[in-house]
C-alpha cells in the first residue's frame, strides 16, 4: 500500500514506477505492482522474510485508497499507515480533525473483541479517536455480539459505519434496533403475541433461558410466557445482551417479586441492582468511550416502564416498590388483556 522513497512514504496508486522503493518496516527493497485488474500495491522480493502488507485483500487495499482520496478531496492532510511507535500500531488512515488526531481502521477480516479493545485502548492512550469502517464481509445479518463490537456513536445514537468500495462512499447503519423474539416493529399486540409464542418453546431447550423458565415454574407454577405484560419489550432497542432482552426483564420482575412491598432503593442502588441482574449477559462495546452508555439507556427505559405500570414510584430520590407485577395463570387471559 505504501513504501518509502528518500525517507518519505509514498502510496502505491501515485508512485512513480521508475523509482526505487523500500519497505517502511524492514527497509528491504519492494517493487511496485500496478496493473489493470489488481489494486496498486508494493510487494517484497521473494525470500524477504517480512510479512508487512501480506494478507491484505483487494477490497482492503481499494478501500484505503478510496478513503484517502475521499478525505484528500476535502482538503484534509492524510497519512496512510503511519506508524505509532509508543503503541506499536499502524492505523490504516490518520489525520487531524478540529485539532483532534483521528484514525480510521477499514476492517474487512475477522477481529476479536479483545483485539479491538487493545487497539482502541492504544489509540486512546495517545489522545487519538478511532473510527472503524467495515467492509463487505460484515454486510450481512450480524449477531448481537458482533453488532456491539463495532457500535459507535453516530450523531449521538448507536450505529455502525460501513465503507462501500463499489460506490466509494461511507454509509451509516442504524438497522439493528429490534424487539425480542420477533421481526415485527409495529403493533404492540402483534409483538406480544410473537413473543408469547416463542416463549412457549423455551422449556424444551437447554439454554440459560430454559433455566429461567424452570425457576419461574418453581416460583409461580406458570410457564415463562405467562410473565407480566411489563416484561415484554414492545419498543425496539439496540442489542445490549447476548440473549434477547426480554429474559433480563423477566429476571428483574422475578427479583421484584422477592422484595417486600415498600422496599426503597436510591437511584444509584437501583441502577446497580438491575445491572447486576444482567451480569454475564451484558455485551461489551469496545468502540465506545463509555462502555456502559447504551446499557444504562436500556435500564433507564425499563425503569420508566415500571413506573408507568405503578410497580415502582420515585419518592425523594428513591424508587419505592408499591405493587408486585401480575403473573397470568393462563396465556389466553394475557392475550385478552394485551
Amino acid at each position: 500500500m505504501v513504501a518509502k522513497h528518500n525517507g518519505q512514504l509514498v502510496m502505491a496508486n501515485i508512485a512513480d514506477p521508475g523509482l526505487k522503493y523500500s519497505c517502511p518496516i524492514c527497509d528491504q527493497e519492494v517493487r511496485l505492482r500496478r496493473g489493470q485488474i489488481k489494486v496498486a500495491h508494493f510487494a517484497h522480493c521473494r525470500g524477504a522474510g517480512c510479512s508487512y502488507g501480506e494478507g491484505e485483500t483487494e477490497e482492503h487495499l481499494l478501500g484505503k485508497v478510496q478513503i484517502y482520496q475521499w478525505l484528500a478531496q476535502r482538503g484534509i492532510q492524510v497519512q496512510v499507515e503511519y506508524y505509532l511507535p509508543k503503541i506499536a500500531q499502524r492505523p490504516d488512515i490518520m489525520f487531524q480533525w478540529r485539532r483532534q488526531p483521528v484514525v480510521i481502521e477499514f476492517q474487512c477480516s475477522p477481529l476479536s473483541i479483545q483485539r479491538i479493545s487493545e487497539r482502541n485502548q492504544g489509540y486512546h492512550s495517545l489522545g487519538i479517536h478511532p473510527y472503524w469502517y467495515l467492509g463487505s464481509p460484515y454486510q450481512r445479518r450480524l449477531g448481537n455480539e458482533k453488532v456491539a463490537q463495532f457500535t459507535q456513536l453516530i450523531n449521538g445514537q448507536p450505529g455502525i459505519w460501513y465503507w462501500d468500495t463499489k460506490q466509494g462512499r461511507l454509509k451509516a447503519d442504524f438497522n439493528h434496533y429490534h424487539c425480542s423474539l420477533t421481526r415485527r416493529i409495529r403493533g404492540t399486540r402483534a409483538i406480544i403475541n410473537d413473543q408469547v409464542q416463542k416463549l412457549m418453546f423455551i422449556t424444551s431447550q437447554r439454554s440459560p433461558a430454559s433455566q429461567l423458565a424452570a425457576r419461574v415454574w418453581q416460583r409461580h407454577q406458570v410457564p415463562l410466557n405467562c410473565c407480566p405484560l411489563v416484561c415484554h419489550d414492545v419498543n425496539p432497542t439496540w442489542p445490549v445482551t447476548r440473549q434477547p432482552i426480554i429474559y433480563w426483564r423477566i429476571k428483574v420482575v422475578d427479583w421484584l417479586d422477592c422484595q417486600p412491598l415498600f422496599t426503597a432503593w436510591s437511584y444509584n442502588d437501583w441502577g446497580a441492582c438491575l445491572a447486576k441482574i444482567g451480569r454475564g449477559e451484558w455485551l461489551s462495546f469496545p468502540c465506545l468511550v463509555n462502555d456502559g452508555l447504551i446499557r444504562q439507556q436500556v435500564i433507564t427505559a425499563f425503569t420508566r416502564e415500571l413506573c408507568q405500570w405503578r410497580i415502582i414510584v420515585p419518592v425523594d430520590h428513591q424508587y419505592v416498590l408499591i405493587k408486585h407485577p401480575q403473573w397470568f395463570e393462563r396465556v389466553s387471559d394475557k392475550i385478552l388483556v394485551s
